[in-house]
């Protein structure tokens, strides 16, 4: 101004420009003088420092060990000086980062995503200047994943009941593994390493997505009792981690499996007169489920009803009554085997018990008294007089018979093997007719030694029919026929006699025709029957036919004829009552309610009975027990009484049967309480 003085026109900015030169000139009006100013503009702290980054977002992996750079983040400050002079401040790192001094966000420690996955900073640049400015930076740090963790099962171990029954395609149970890392490296699949034991086929399949757990194939208590299967899960990170975990699964039994014995059939062997109470034979029987799915009851039972023998529930048999071998040599039982499992299963076998012969029998003579003839003239040294015959009930040794005679004689001698009485010499010096009397016994060879009553032996001597009619050896005398077959030819047996005349003229007769069953032509020998045979009332005929000659006195031949009737299935089962009635308390659990067997006179095949139930099916009938049991169940408000039809059958041919009437009345229990008709009157 005209003073001299130089002042500001706008406000300076040091940052624009520092420096001015000023040209002056000084004027009197006359005179001008001339000068340069020079003006310096001095730096004010007026600029805050300015971040050069324009993202506020970095990523860094969480494995990136510490001094790896985050971020360069520097500022600027345009001012000069302290007041342009920038220094760094962190906030938000907890200690995971620092900056140095040139702006550069540095890692202290490694991270760790699944702790901590984003970190909020707050980067503050301040100069020095005096006030000093400074400016914020928000900075997301975000960590990103690395496939650093494995999938984890939250049990070392599982363990699952399963039934055997179980239906294939059955799910188990579902596992789940947790993996803290993040997107594909958190994608859990899942597969089965191992299976123990091992199988032909995989017995599970697991879904490799949702873990679930399958059966694949039927299972069997009885072969395998327990699975161990390692199950895998692993993610889906490169590399990829796993780990695993143990599924036990144990099988559960069901009754699944009849008792089995341990032979098709048995032959069993007692001695007869054994003391009563004896045990005899023990039976094993399995059942490859377990406990009360194998525990066995057993039943022993006789086609023909005679069944002197009971079993104890360890399967022993006992003998429970009197045992006689000539009374009856072989009894033929049906064993019943049946388990305590639901639904019950059975198996059954046949059971032969074969009675073995003790010396109990003395031998005994077919007659009292034998008597013959010798003519003297014909009479020769070693010719046979007759024949003795004694039986014994017995068998085997027991039943072997030596003949002796009594007193010793000169004229005769008898063969101890075959009882025929033989002459020792001719009968040259024998000048008369005589009567020689012998006395003869029987002994068998079992220990002790039994010996029969004696028998009388009459011969008398005379020159006159000397040769009895003789039966041929070869004729068959073991014969078999059917029961109720009509008027039957048994056939011709004749015999033949040396002599001449009437003593070579041969009468047959029967000692016992069996009340005029049998008969025989006296003239033929040719044998009948008169009417049919039930073999029910006698299954076997020893007939004896006697075949005498017209001398004087007459002499005799015998044969024993052994008849066997065979068995036809005319008897059809029969049940001891023609109605049953049993009483059943409702609600009880399944089991059995009435046992109602029949019987059959035939044998073998033709005396097997089925048994059914007609008419009604909530009831079961054992096939061959005939044992009636519910399948459930009875309620007394919904049926108090089932009446059906229960039929016993044979398979043999012809079909016979037998029904009895079943009336199962159900037996009412205080469940129900007392109900009104109306809620309200």
């Amino acid at each position: 101004d005209v003073n001299g003085i130089v002042w500001t026109k706008t406000k300076l900015d040091y940052e624009s420009r520092n420096s001015y030169a000023l040209n002056i000139s000084l004027s009197d009006g006359s005179t001008t003088d001339y000068c340069t100013v020079f003006i310096e503009v001095t730096d004010v702290n007026d600029n805050s420092p300015v971040f050069g980054i324009t993202s506020t977002t970095v990523n860094v992996l969480e494995n990136a060990p510490a001094g790896t750079s985050v971020a360069s983040v520097s500022a600027t400050d345009v001012d000069k000086g302290f007041n342009g002079l920038v220094v760094y401040a962190l906030k938000g790192a907890e200690e995971k980062m620092d900056i140095d001094a040139s702006g550069l966000i540095l890692l202290r420690k490694e991270l760790d995503r699944e702790t901590q996955d984003l970190y909020n900073l707050t980067v503050i640049a301040s100069d020095q200047g005096q006030p000093r400015l400074s400016t914020v930076l928000s900075l997301t740090v975000i960590v990103d994943d690395v496939n650093d963790n494995p999938p984890l099962f939250p049990s070392s171990g599982y363990e699952v009941n399963v039934s055997e029954d179980r239906a294939r395609g059955s799910e188990l149970l579902t596992v789940s593994a947790m993996d803290l890392d993040a997107g594909a490296n958190a994608l859990v699949k899942y597969r089965i390493v191992s299976q123990q034991p091992l199988t032909s086929s995989p017995v599970f399949l697991v879904n490799s997505t949702t873990g679930q757990f399958f059966l694949s194939q039927q299972l069997d208590y009885e072969t395998t009792k327990q699975f161990e299967v390692e199950l895998e899960a692993s993610d889906g990170g490169q590399p990829s981690l796993n780990t695993s975990t143990r599924v036990v699964v144990h099988v559960t039994d069901v009754n699944d499996n009849p008792p089995q014995f341990d032979q098709a059939t048995y032959n069993v062997f007692v001695f007869e007169n054994i003391q009563k109470g004896s045990p005899i034979y023990t039976f094993t029987v399995t059942d490859k489920d377990e406990v009360e799915n194998a525990r066995i009851a057993y039943s022993l039972s006789a086609e023909d009803g005679d069944n002197p023998y009971g079993i104890q529930q360890d399967g022993t048999v006992l003998v429970n009554g009197y045992i006689d071998r000539e009374t009856k040599e072989k009894y033929e039982l049906l064993l019943v085997a049946s388990d305590n499992g639901i639904p019950q299963r059975q198996n059954f076998t046949y059971v032969s018990i074969q009675v073995l012969d003790v010396n109990d029998n003395a031998p005994q003579f077919t007659r009292a008294q034998y008597s013959a003839s010798v003519r003297v003239a014909t009479a020769k040294e070693g010719m046979s007089v007759l024949s003795v015959a004694a039986t014994d009930l017995d068998v085997g040794n027991n039943s072997v018979i030596s003949y002796s005679l009594v007193n010793h004689s000169d004229v005769f001698h008898i063969n101890d093997q075959t009882g025929e009485i033989i002459l020792n010499s001719n009968l040259t010096h024998v000048t008369a007719d005589t009567v020689v009397t012998l006395t003869v016994i029987a002994a068998d060879h079992g220990v002790p030694q039994l010996t029969s009553n004696a028998s009388l032996v009459t011969v008398r001597v005379n020159d006159i029919n000397d040769n009895p009619p003789v039966f041929s050896t070869s004729m068959q005398t073991k014969l078999s026929f059917p029961e109720n077959a009509a008027v039957l030819d048994l056939g011709t047996f004749s015999a033949t006699d040396l002599d001449i005349g009437d003593n070579a003229l041969i009468s047959y007769s029967l000692q016992d025709d069996f009340a005029g069953a049998f008969h025989i032509n006296s003239s033929t020998g040719k044998l009948m029957t008169t009417k049919s045979l039930d073999r029910e009332t006698m299954d076997n005929y020893q007939l004896k036919i006697i075949a005498t000659d017209s001398g004087k006195a007459p002499l005799s031949a015998s044969l024993v004829l052994s008849l066997t009737v065979e068995d036809v299935n005319d008897n059809p089962p029969a049940f001891p009552q023609k109605s049953y009635s049993v009483t059943v308390k409702e609600n009880e659990p399944p089991g059995v309610i009435l046992s109602a067997t029949a019987t059959d006179k035939d044998i073998g095949y033709n005396a097997i009975i089925h048994y059914t139930i007609i008419g009604e099916t909530s009831f079961h009938v054992g096939e061959i027990s005939g044992d009636i049991a519910t399948l459930q169940p009875l309620d007394y408000e919904s049926h108090a009484q089932y009446t059906f039809t229960l039929k016993a059958f044979n398979p043999g041919d012809p079909n016979l049967q037998d029904t009895a009437n079943i009336t199962v009345i159900v037996e009412d229990v205080n469940e129900e309480g007392p109900v009104f008709d109306k809620p309200s009157y």
